[in-house]
């Protein structure tokens, strides 16, 4: 059995993401921290994020991580089929949007789950999607029926 991509929290009350600019914040061990590789457009706006396009990238997502996060783009192996996300071991609410060929077909508001893992609830089951994008929650909202494109 596959299991569900994760990408949540069950540790923190705080549901936002840490103000880094005064260098406070330091990531865990346990977390994949990589570079902005891409720009998400969505009318005027904008955003730099991280893509997990492997295996290990997207079961990854964005666990464990504290620091610095403006989003993660999970590209599907399978473009068209469901790419199912579960919020376990993430640190702050998540809003997500699941997108097919260039627009959001579905949007989740996905708070932190402290619950233990396999008993998180799972978001994005039975929607044919290409990408997910996760984002820290309020800092990139988009609905239903909005174009994006990633560059």
């Amino acid at each position: 059995m596959i299991r569900p991509f994760a990408l949540a929290a069950m540790l923190f009350a705080s549901c936002a993401v840490p103000d880094t600019r005064d260098g406070g914040c330091e990531e865990s061990p346990e977390a994949l921290v990589q570079a902005p590789a891409a720009t998400v457009r969505s009318g005027d706006a904008s955003l730099p994020v991280e893509i997990a396009d492997s295996d290990e990238k997207r079961m990854r997502g964005l666990q464990h991580r504290r620091c610095d996060v403006t989003g993660l783009l999970l590209v599907n192996e399978a473009p068209g089929t469901p790419l199912p996300i579960w919020m376990c071991e993430v640190f702050f609410d998540l809003d997500l949007a699941f997108v097919r060929d260039g627009i959001v077909v579905a949007v989740a508001e996905a708070p932190p789950c402290d619950a233990p893992c396999e008993n998180c609830p799972i978001y994005g089951e039975g929607v044919a999607v290409d990408v997910v994008l996760e984002t820290p929650a309020g800092t990139f909202p988009l609905q239903v029926g909005d174009a994006v494109e990633v560059r």
